[in-house]
C-alpha cells in the first residue's frame, strides 16, 4: 500500500517536472539564487583600476557551468528537458551578466579608453569560450566516470548472481 503511494507520489513528480508552466517557481528560485551570488561576487570583487573583473569571473564560471548543466545534467543524468532548462535560465541566466558585459564596454569606449575595450572583449570572448570547451570536456569526463562506474556494478552484481548459482550447485 505505502509503496503505491509512493509510486503515485513519483510519478505525479515526474510529469509536473516534465511540464515548463509547472517549473515557474523553480526558475524563480534559481533566478534570486543566481542574481544573489552575482551580487555577493561584485560586492566581493569591485573593479581594479577600472576594469570589471567581477563580471568577467562571473560570465567565465556561467559558461563553464551551463555546458556542465547542458551536457552532464541534461543528458546523462536523463532529467527532464524543462528542469534542466530551469536550471540553465534560471540560475546560470540570472548569475551571467551580457548586459553588463556590454554597459562596462560601452563605458570604456564613452571614456575614451579604446584599448581597455578592446582588451576586454576580446579577453571575455576569448575566456568564456575556453571555458565553455572546458565544460564540454569536464562533462564528458564525468559521463565517462558515471558510465565506468554503472558497468563495474553491473558486472559485480553478475559475479555475486554466478557465485550464487555456483554455490547453490554444490550443496
Amino acid at each position: 500500500m505505502q509503496e503505491e503511494a509512493s509510486n503515485h507520489t513519483a510519478s505525479h513528480l515526474s510529469a509536473a517536472l516534465r511540464a515548463p508552466h509547472a517549473l515557474a517557481p523553480l526558475v524563480l528560485l534559481m533566478g534570486f539564487l543566481g542574481a544573489s551570488l552575482r551580487y555577493l561576487l561584485e560586492l566581493a570583487l569591485p573593479s581594479q583600476g577600472g576594469f570589471p573583473y567581477a563580471t568577467l569571473i562571473v560570465n567565465l564560471f556561467g559558461c563553464f557551468t551551463l555546458e556542465i548543466i547542458n551536457q552532464y545534467v541534461g543528458r546523462r543524468l536523463h532529467l527532464p528537458g524543462p528542469l534542466v532548462k530551469s536550471l540553465g535560465i534560471g540560475l546560470v541566466g540570472a548569475f551571467t551578466t551580457l548586459s553588463a558585459f556590454s554597459t562596462e564596454c560601452l563605458g570604456f569606449f564613452s571614456d575614451g579608453e579604446v584599448e581597455l575595450a578592446a582588451a576586454y572583449i576580446a579577453i571575455t570572448i576569448f575566456v568564456t569560450f575556453i571555458a565553455s570547451l572546458c565544460g564540454k570536456i569536464a562533462s564528458n569526463y564525468l559521463a565517462l566516470h558515471r558510465l565506468r562506474r554503472i558497468r563495474k556494478k553491473r558486472a559485480a552484481k553478475r559475479f555475486a548472481k554466478k557465485s550464487t548459482v555456483i554455490k547453490g550447485g554444490r550443496s
